[in-house]
């Protein structure tokens, strides 16, 4: 059929979990359009082991009109990982992605890919520790590169005691994004710039194991961004926290900064990752006083411990200084109005002087007014609304 058909642009998409997906029947209609190289225009397969073995071997030559490449090996191992194959050539390559695949068999492709604009590396696997400098050493090829995504399939252990000689710009990179160890993190933060960097994301999966955690090459990186200064924050305690920053109003799409630390139920503690999420911060103190507008949102777990102490919050907030109008959603409604309660007569009342230019709380999901903070800023000269917020407008929180 495709023989005798007109010579339009081929499309192969093939996505399926099923690890008893038939190699012998579904197979062949990939291997028939993956003959037709001069047509294929973008090819989305994620397969098994078996399966996408099968196509990977087929896949041999040049694909002169390839724009986008998405490889996803769903059953991937570091024991059972197959490799593109040596011959294969996209030179007009735009999109890439891949998924569990060898680290050490991107290289060979990005080579010919110059004009990748976009690069998301997912559950890298590699027998090599030094992982940042194996894929570091062929960026640099990549001079139109716009977003580079990363995530990392293994733990490397430590930072590297190397000596970062010098580092590597990505003078066009625009999004910035990792997920993995924090010692991945900081081996590849250490050694690149990007002037013109508008988005940044990182999840930590260590976050719970590295309370000393302090990602000292961060500050360095975010300071030589050209203009990276956001309105917009959000904070959200969900399956992982996370720290988004965006010049726009936050429900209008994903955030330009974003730091996040998978948790697991036994080990989630409010408190502690307030402390943490402070210390963080203030390594970007610089980025965040130009805040505004600052979002809230938590997942309740009633098996959790989710009591936190004044002084997290005193830490966290005196960093949102700027801050004018607090969004506070669902259940962590009640817990940051407890947290914010002054202090009993006598003592000194800290909580009324945090956010000092606030004007405005609103509350998502809940009736909670946040009376005794209310009335002290009142008492004390700074009056705070608060009103309450469509839910609809924010995502939804189970």
């Amino acid at each position: 059929m495709l023989d005798n058909s007109p010579p339009l642009p081929l499309v192969i998409y093939w996505r399926t979990r099923m690890p008893d997906f038939d190699t012998e029947e579904g197979i062949n209609g990939i291997l028939l359009a993956l003959q037709h190289r001069d047509r294929v225009c973008r090819v989305s397969i994620y397969l098994p082991a078996q399966p996408l073995s099968v196509a990977l071997k087929a896949m041999q030559g040049s694909y002169p009109n390839l724009k986008t490449l998405e490889l996803c090996h769903l059953t991937h191992r570091k024991n059972n990982a197959e490799a593109i194959v040596d011959s294969f050539q996209a030179p007009n390559l735009r999109h890439l992605s891949l998924v569990g695949f060898p680290l050490e068999s991107v290289g060979s492709l990005l080579v010919n890919a110059r004009s990748l604009v976009t690069l998301t590396l997912e559950g890298l696997l590699s027998n090599d520790c030094g992982y940042s400098k194996h894929l570091l050493k062929h960026l640099p090829l990549l001079p139109y590169l716009k977003i580079l995504k990363i995530g990392s399939g293994y733990d490397s252990g430590k930072p590297s005691d190397a000596q970062v000689s010098h580092l590597m710009s990505l003078p066009n990179l625009e999004e910035f994004h990792f997920e993995g160890p924090s010692a991945d993190f900081e081996d590849l933060v250490a050694r690149i710039s990007a002037p013109l960097l508008k988005k940044f994301s990182v999840t930590l999966r260590d976050g719970i194991v590295r309370r000393d955690l302090t990602l000292s090459h961060l500050s360095r990186f975010i300071s030589e961004v050209e203009h990276f200064s956001f309105g917009y924050a959000r904070i959200r305690f969900q399956d992982a926290m996370s720290i988004v920053m965006d010049h726009d109003e936050l429900w209008a799409g994903r955030g330009a900064f974003e730091l996040s630390f998978n948790m697991t139920s036994a080990s989630y503690n409010v408190d502690g990752y307030a402390g943490l999420a402070a210390k963080l911060c203030s390594e970007l103190a610089m980025m965040l006083s130009t805040v505004q507008s600052l979002l809230i949102e938590f997942s309740r777990d009633q098996k959790l411990d989710t009591k936190t102490q004044n002084k997290r919050w005193d830490e966290f907030f005196r960093l949102f200084d700027g801050v004018k109008t607090l969004r506070v959603a669902n259940s962590f409604v009640d817990e940051l109005d407890r947290c914010l309660q002054p202090g009993k007569p006598g003592k000194k009342q800290s909580n009324v002087q945090l956010l000092p230019g606030l004007e405005e709380i609103v509350c998502y999901g809940s009736h909670n007014e946040f009376v005794a903070f209310v009335e002290a800023r009142r008492l004390a000269g700074r009056p705070v609304r608060v009103v309450t917020g469509p839910s609809d407008r924010l995502s939804v929180i189970f």
